[in-house]
């Protein structure tokens, strides 16, 4: 069996984190769902429960961490909710007044293209590939301050047909984003939260939902959303190629350069916000536009592509 270094061994920290949001769970799941740990952190390549037994000395056998993951019984969201509590205590304990703190919302797909019996599979939208692509898909959130970027919640986004499968009530990912955003306990000394979405979940529902929670919303749009410039309707798409890019502004943001048109007014639904036409300047070369839209119509522009770059960072 080969040894590797393992981080519950020798950092304490970490060994005291696990203790403390563990309730319920026996030793030997305990010492399994440090061994899982342990892998996810240590093993190069693709995780998997065999190069886990494999690669951690404290592992058991393969067949004794399949019958944990499948058979064991212990509360997942009893759990959950006690990394959720540890989670609130360390960034109320850490974030200074007057912060600004940034809640973000996206998802990511765990690409299966052999796998045909595995349960939840099915065809979603991957930004890497630009395409559908036979995966799970996971809507997550991470609240982000100063240097930090914290996880807060995850949840498997399945389709209707899998749901019903599976015999689950379907949410589609923004009703799930609306719940993360829900759930949030903003720290009391945080001047201000922004919920950093990109496209897919930039809707008058997910925006209302963070607005009465007190949360403003920076948010990609898609070319086709509707705004009012000189009072007629018109696609960002349309305004974009009426504009020339040349005659715009030149704002930089950390070290990268864009013309950048700006609107405020009605948007969909929203009597007045603030959207961006951004060409990112590429050498003597304008790469195609981007657009984001504002509920805070007092951030003005540098901040508003500072601030959305740091769901970019994240």
């Amino acid at each position: 069996m080969p040894v590797i270094s393992t981080i519950l061994n020798i950092n304490a920290e970490l060994y005291n984190y696990l203790n403390d949001v563990n309730y319920g769970m026996s030793k030997p799941q305990f010492n399994h769902l440090s061994s899982i740990i342990n892998g996810l952190i240590n093993i190069k390549g693709n995780k998997t429960i065999s190069k886990i037994a494999e690669g951690i000395v404290s592992a058991k056998d393969k067949s004794s961490i399949y019958k944990f993951l499948s058979r064991s019984k212990w509360d997942d969201s009893l759990l959950n909710r006690n990394r959720i509590n540890y989670i609130n205590y360390f960034i109320r304990n850490n974030i200074s007044d007057n912060s600004v703190g940034f809640l973000v919302i996206d998802d990511t797909v765990n690409v299966k293209k052999s796998a045909k019996k595995m349960q939840g599979l099915s065809f979603n939208h991957s930004h890497a590939e630009g395409k559908r692509v036979w995966s799970h898909c996971v809507v997550t959130s991470n609240f982000v301050f100063n240097d930090l970027s914290i996880p807060l919640q995850f949840q498997p986004y399945y389709s209707k047909d899998v749901c019903t499968k599976l015999n689950k009530p379907f949410k589609s990912k923004v009703d799930i984003a609306k719940d993360f955003i829900n759930d949030f306990n903003a720290p009391d000394n945080c001047d201000s939260i922004y919920c950093l979405i990109d496209s897919w979940y930039t809707s008058t529902p997910l925006i209302e939902s963070c607005l009465k929670k007190g949360f403003h919303v920076i948010g990609a749009l898609k070319s086709n959303r509707i705004i009012n410039p000189f009072g007629f309707k018109a696609k960002l798409s349309q305004l974009a190629n009426s504009i020339d890019p040349n005659t715009l502004d030149v704002v930089t943001v950390k070290g990268k350069s864009y013309r950048v048109y700006r609107y405020e007014g009605p948007v969909g639904s929203f009597e007045n916000a603030t959207v961006l036409i951004c060409y990112e300047i590429n050498g003597e070369d304008l790469e195609s536009p981007v657009y984001f839209l504002s509920t805070d119509i007092e951030l003005d522009t540098h901040k508003i592509i500072e601030y959305y770059s740091v769901r970019w960072e994240d």
